[in-house]
């Protein structure tokens, strides 16, 4: 006759080994599932975004990668940079940046590896964008006057293929652009010209570094988008307003903007009244579009997404204002910026009703039913999603643009 300490300890064990039980049976109902809809098991602790067709995975401290049918191309041979484990590469070029971790100006602190995963430079600072060349500040120096100089080198494959020195920004009231390049330029605000390096000024150059256009006695606020760009000056009354200057540097648009304006997408740009309403105006400065709605975004593909907060409606509109079509239910949404593989924005949303969420065209037409217990943003035909399935257990991966589940992540959560 068995003891009862016996017993009770049989008791736990048979306890413990039902609920392995079910939680092996569960993995391989998942595992024959995904076997049956074409998805791909990736076990990882970490996932991020996918960049350029391909998305990060972390196993323990090392960094691997993934391409967008989960198939892994590089094993997970790149050390994690900083102490914040979450902190995930950047995939620019083919280049792997590794980000130690970022300031309050969005520069970081980073380590560079090449494709194949060997590092090619460590301890580098800069601006870590989505395209070449990428700004590091590779020196601080005293000029003759003893104010404050950086030296940008501009990387591209991980070399270094030209400098350009400009002086560091000491009136806090003026607004900084970071040098990144939009379109293949970029301004370059305070640029210290070799030849006269008693004064700066802002220029435009090509990725090259060749000097494009000398912008002299403007105050841009951004970089250049469809050849013009926000900057900011005295009208005729001697008003402080926003307009927008051409690559040339001849004004566009009249300093008449009391709200700095936003970037031209798709032939128009967003503009602020004092009751904070936005609406949109065109390349000569006229008001196509009044400021009517709560919230609105850029135009692209001839459509635009827009939020009427006194009636609860969403509309995606037209480039003459006409309503194209009205989303109801909806009490969330963002756009996302997907690329050139899909030529239509996407726009997530979440539904009023259900509170899941699901995703639209740019045209209003369906792509993902609201299902999903977050979406995230769609790159390279990938999003991130959570749903949840009938016995309330989460799945997690990456859906493709009709919400199917292509990859699937099994988490294992190992810590530092």
């Amino acid at each position: 006759m068995k003891r009862p300490e016996k017993l009770l300890n049989s008791t736990k064990l048979n306890k413990t080994m039902k609920k392995l039980s079910f939680k092996l049976l569960f993995l391989l109902l998942l595992f024959l599932n995904t076997l049956a809809c074409g998805q791909v098991i990736v076990n990882a602790d970490q996932v991020s975004d996918f960049q350029n067709g391909y998305a990060f995975i972390r196993k323990g401290k090392m960094w691997g990668m993934i391409d967008t049918t989960g198939k892994q191309t590089l094993d997970c041979v790149i050390p994690n940079a900083g102490i914040d484990m979450y902190i995930a590469p950047i995939l620019i070029g083919n280049c792997i940046y590794v980000p130690k971790y970022y300031d309050d100006n969005g520069f970081a602190s980073f380590n560079l590896y090449d494709i194949k995963g060997n590092v090619i430079q460590k301890e580098l600072y800069g601006l870590l964008e989505s395209v070449e060349p990428v700004p590091i500040i590779s020196k601080y120096l005293k000029n003759q006057n003893k104010s404050d100089e950086i030296q940008y080198s501009f990387l591209s494959g991980g070399k270094t293929i030209f400098t350009k020195t400009v002086l560091k920004e000491l009136d806090p009231l003026s607004h900084t652009i970071n040098p990144v390049f939009k379109n293949g330029i970029c301004v370059l605000k305070h640029y210290i010209d070799p030849a006269k390096p008693q004064k700066s000024l802002t220029i435009i150059i090509d990725k090259k570094g060749r000097i494009i256009h000398k912008l002299l006695d403007r105050d841009l606020m951004d970089q250049f988008y469809e050849g013009l760009a926000v900057c900011k000056g005295k009208n005729n009354f001697g008003e402080l307003k926003y307009g927008y200057i051409d690559t040339l540097n001849n004004l566009a648009i009249d300093f008449k903007f009391s709200y700095q304006p936003g970037n031209f997408s798709d032939g128009l740009a967003l503009v602020e009244n004092k009751e904070n309403k936005w609406g949109y105006i065109d390349k000569l400065g006229n008001m196509v579009i009044q400021c009517e709605y709560d919230k609105a975004y850029s135009f692209s593909n001839g459509t635009a997404l827009v939020c009427d907060y006194s009636t609860n409606n969403t509309y995606i509109i037209g480039k003459s204002g006409n309503k194209i079509k009205t989303l109801t239910n909806i009490i969330n949404t963002s756009k996302v910026d997907v690329e050139s593989d899909v030529r239509n924005r996407i726009i997530i949303y979440q539904d009023s009703k259900t509170y899941k969420f699901g995703a639209i065209s740019n045209k209003g037409n369906i792509l993902v039913e609201p299902k999903f217990e977050e979406i995230k943003h769609f790159n390279s035909n990938r999003a991130f999603a959570i749903l949840k399935n009938k016995e309330s257990k989460e799945i997690k991966g990456f859906i493709n643009l009709v919400g199917e589940y292509v990859i699937i992540i099994n988490y294992n959560y190992n810590q530092f």
